[in-house]
Formats: C-alpha cells, sequence, structure tokens
C-alpha cells in the first residue's frame, strides 16, 4: 500500500523502456546520459528498479526527517525571562505569537518525491500541533513556556529543468487534492479549518554552482537550513566539487542540523589506499605495525574480488526487474563519467574534513549505503569565534 502512494506523489510514470530504443532520448550526442524529458517521464519507474530499496531508503529519509522536525518544533519554546519580556513587548504590537522559520531542502530532488511526501506529512504534524497549541499573549505573562508560531519552508532543488517541470506539476495536482479533501472535511464537520505556515518549493539550481543557495536570501539574512538532504546526488560531483558544495552547505546550516545522504558506493581508491597505509608505515616505529599495514594493502587487492561481486549483484538486481542484459550494459556505459561514486571511507573523509560529524550509516545494501551526519564540536565552535567577531 506504502508503494502504491508514493507511486502517485510522484505522479504518473511510465515504464522505462528508454535503453531498448534505437534512439535513446537518455543520451546526449557523446552517448553520455542526461537528466532529460523522457528520464523525468520515466523516473519513478527507472528508480525502483535500478536502485536498491529506493523506496524503502526514502521512507527512513522521510521517518529521519520528521524524528529531527519534531525534535526542533519541541525545542523552540519561550526561554528565560529576559526573553519573554522581549517577546511581551513585540506581542504587544502585533498580537501574534514569535515566529521560527525553519528551512529543509533536498539537493537532487528529481521529480519531488520525497520533498512532496515531506510536506504531507509536516502539513499534518503542524496542524495537529496548531489546533492542541494555546500561543496566547496571557500565557506569556504567566510565564508559561508557549510554542512559537512555527514557518517551515521546503525546497526541492534539481538541475534538470524537466525533472523540476515535472515536480511542479505533481506538487499542483497534490495541492488541488489537498483542497478537495478539506474543503469536503469542512463542509461534513462544519469546522473552521487551522491552516499552518508551511511552503513547497521547487527551484532549477546546479549544486555545482556557487548561486545554488540563493533560494534562502543573502548571506547576511539568510534562512537557515535545519534538514539537508541528497539522495543519490552527490555521486554525480567530481572530489573537488563535492567538497566546494559541503563547504558552501555547512555555511547555510543551522547548529542543529541534520544532514541525510544516500550514495552509490565502490571500492576504496588503491593509490590513496597506498598512501594512507605507506604513511602510517613511515610513522609507526614498530616492525609488526609495518608488517600489518602491509598485510592490509595486500587484503585491500583480493577484496576487488569482493566489490566485483557487488557491482555483480547490482546487474542482477536490475535482470530480475525487468531490464535484459543490453540495457543494464548500455546504461552502465552512459553513467561511466557522469557517476564518480567513491568508497564509504573516501566519503566519510570528505565529510568530516568539511567540519561534519564521521556518519552514523542507516541502510547499506552491498554497493550503496545511507547515512546520517551533523555538524561537529569544532565546526560549531569556528562558527560562533567567527559571529562574535
Amino acid at each position: 500500500m506504502k508503494k502504491k502512494k508514493m507511486n502517485q506523489t510522484w505522479g504518473k510514470s511510465k515504464h522505462d523502456d528508454l535503453f531498448r530504443q534505437k534512439r535513446n532520448p537518455a543520451l546526449d550526442a557523446k552517448g553520455v546520459f542526461k537528466f532529460s524529458k523522457a528520464v523525468a517521464d520515466v523516473f519513478p519507474d527507472m528508480a525502483k528498479r535500478s536502485i536498491p530499496s529506493y523506496q524503502e531508503t526514502t521512507q527512513m529519509v522521510l521517518d529521519l526527517s520528521l524524528m529531527h522536525l519534531k525534535k526542533i518544533l519541541s525545542s523552540t519554546f519561550v526561554p528565560a525571562k529576559k526573553a519573554r519580556k522581549s517577546l511581551l513587548r513585540k506581542t504587544s504590537k502585533t498580537s501574534s505569537t514569535p515566529s521560527f522559520n525553519i528551512g529543509i531542502a533536498d539537493f537532487g530532488c528529481s521529480r519531488g518525491g520525497y520533498a512532496l511526501q515531506l510536506h504531507q506529512k509536516i502539513h499534518a504534524l503542524l496542524q495537529q500541533s496548531l489546533l492542541k497549541q494555546k500561543n496566547s499573549l496571557s500565557s506569556l505573562k504567566a510565564g508559561k513556556k508557549s510554542a512559537a508560531s512555527h514557518k517551515v519552508d521546503i525546497y526541492g532543488i534539481d538541475s534538470s529543468r524537466p525533472m523540476i517541470a515535472a515536480a511542479n506539476q505533481a506538487a499542483k495536482e497534490e495541492k488541488k487534492k489537498a483542497l478537495t479533501k478539506s474543503a469536503a472535511k469542512t463542509n461534513a464537520a462544519s469546522i473552521k479549518t487551522v491552516k499552518p505556515k508551511l511552503s513547497l518549493q521547487f527551484k532549477h539550481a546546479d549544486i555545482r554552482q556557487k548561486d545554488v543557495f540563493s533560494f534562502l536570501g543573502k548571506q547576511k539574512k539568510k534562512q537557515p537550513l535545519h534538514i539537508a538532504t541528497m539522495l543519490y546526488s552527490l555521486q554525480f560531483l567530481r572530489i573537488p566539487e563535492k567538497k566546494q558544495f559541503l563547504h558552501r552547505l555547512m555555511a547555510r546550516l543551522s547548529d542543529d542540523a541534520m544532514v541525510i545522504v544516500a550514495e552509490k558506493t565502490t571500492m576504496p581508491d588503491k593509490d590513496t589506499f597506498s598512501q594512507k597505509a605507506n604513511s602510517t608505515s613511515a610513522n609507526s616505529t614498530s616492525a609488526n605495525s609495518a608488517s600489518a599495514n602491509s598485510a592490509s594493502l595486500s587484503e585491500n587487492s583480493l577484496s576487488s574480488e569482493v566489490y566485483a561481486f557487488f557491482a555483480k549483484q547490482h546487474s542482477i538486481f536490475k535482470l530480475q526487474r525487468g531490464y535484459n542484459i543490453l540495457e543494464v550494459s548500455q546504461k552502465q556505459h552512459a553513467l561511466k563519467h557522469v557517476i564518480h561514486p567513491l568508497s564509504f571511507e573516501e566519503t566519510a573523509q570528505i565529510f568530516v574534513s568539511a567540519g561534519f560529524s564521521y556518519p552514523i550509516v542507516f541502510f547499506s545494501w552491498y554497493n550503496f549505503t545511507a547515512f546520517v551526519v551533523f555538524k561537529s564540536d569544532a565546526a560549531k565552535t569556528a562558527a560562533s569565534s567567527k559571529a562574535t567577531h
């Protein structure tokens, strides 16, 4: 039942047979894979049949996002007496409760499947919260803690215009359904509908570019991101591009932000591994340690068989879901110069170097991994020190 809901949220999807066609609309003039309109039309079917546990992983990301959002919502209460006095001065003029802007961004949103589902879940969550909570001025005067009036902005970012067009179309359809459902409920129960402050926007932007965060406003008046997701999108960036993007992302995150990533992984780079092993060996004064490093390097060479097995299992996964051998082979060739996967260890190192905590893995399937990271304490301290100066 959940699978059916996910497909409906994405909008109608055609069956993916692009790599059976003589003139493949998924390829550019050089035969390289591109996210064309044809790919956007079949993407839900393509993802489900190409990425192991795609729907289940998306559901996990939804669960994690909602868990973190609930934590943020529950922690944004009116704090000490000094803050309450400030709030009372504001509310005496505006007769409204303080507002906290919460930003959520999905980078590489494709047709907006995750963002649309998250929007639905948050709408229900905020609506329920507004019905239960009483954010009255009298409660502030009584010195009681009161939840703020939260505004949640969800952004879907993608470099493919056809994907963004499909996402916007799906959002329109969902809005129409929601309005019809809301009207029916209101008429039936004769109650006043509570409308949460919630927005969903899909933006065309490339995460390789500096202006990818322009949707958040200028740096000085920026809206911080509390949740950022990258589901099988970072793998399209080369290492320098990954580092640049994560550096820019770090500057846009709130201190309590959660970053969720899903990636295709591969075998560790042999040269990188050799450098690490040699470096460790040079710094070691023990012959046993040097011997252990040599053994590790040998094991790494032998482990190529295991990683080859992982790749084979992925091909079998696609064959079991209706793709033929020619389709699998042609798509692999088309993606060869487009996807730049790293090993989990190399990916973790890049995140840690950018100021994030070590990744917490919540899903793994052969050569696919999904994990969560936060701002490291050192990064928070550095940001705080920079702000004070």
